[in-house]
C-alpha cells in the first residue's frame, strides 16, 4: 500500500532562542530546503495530483518559544516543558509551496516513589495550505512512536500522546 521513492537534497535550519525571563526563551527560526524526488514504486501513488511529488524548494520563516521548568534535562522527575513553533512557507520567501505549520510539544513529569517519575507527553502538529507530501505531519520520530516505519503514516494534522514510567 506504499510507493517507494528516493528523496535527495539539502537542508539548512537555523533557530536562535534568547532567554527573556526565567524558564522562558523565544526567537526566530528559518529553514531552507531543496529536495528532488525520484518515484520508484509500482503502485503509482505519486501522481501529478500529489503536492510536491517531484520535490521542490521549501523556505519557511517563523518563531519558536520554549518554557522549561524541569528539574533536569535528561532525567526529569517534576515540572513542565512546553515548546511551541509557528512556521510560514511563502512564495514571497522563495518557496515553491504556500502553507503554514503550528507545532506544540508539552511534557509533564510527576514524581513517583523515591527516584522514579511518570512522564506524560503530547505532540500536536497542525498544517494548512498547499502542503507537499514530504512535509505532512508524521507520528514517528526519535521520541514518538519509535516502532513505526519513518514517514509511513502522513496527514495534515496529528496528535500523539505518550505515557512513560521509570524508576
Amino acid at each position: 500500500s506504499a510507493d517507494a521513492y528516493l528523496a535527495q537534497g539539502m537542508i539548512g535550519d537555523v533557530t536562535v532562542e534568547r532567554k527573556w525571563f526565567q524558564n522562558f526563551s523565544a526567537g526566530p527560526h528559518v529553514l531552507m530546503k531543496y529536495e528532488s524526488i525520484d518515484p520508484k514504486g509500482k503502485h503509482g501513488l505519486l501522481t501529478h495530483d500529489v503536492q510536491g511529488q517531484v520535490g521542490g524548494t521549501a523556505v519557511r520563516l517563523g518563531t519558536v518559544m520554549t518554557y522549561d521548568r524541569r528539574d533536569a534535562i535528561y532525567w526529569a522527575r517534576r515540572e513542565t516543558f512546553l515548546h511551541m513553533k509557528n512556521s510560514y512557507y511563502r512564495n514571497a520567501f522563495g518557496s515553491d509551496f504556500d502553507f503554514e505549520c503550528y507545532f506544540l510539544e508539552a511534557r509533564q513529569f510527576i514524581p513517583m516513589f523515591s527516584a522514579g517519575a511518570l512522564g506524560i507527553s503530547a505532540l500536536l502538529n497542525l498544517k494548512s495550505g498547499d502542503i507537499p507530501f514530504r512535509e505532512l505531519a508524521t507520528a514517528d520520530g526519535d521520541y514518538n512512536l519509535r516502532g513505526i516505519v519513518r514517514g509511513k503514516y502522513r496527514d495534515r494534522d496529528i496528535l500523539v500522546l505518550n505515557f512513560c514510567a521509570g524508576a
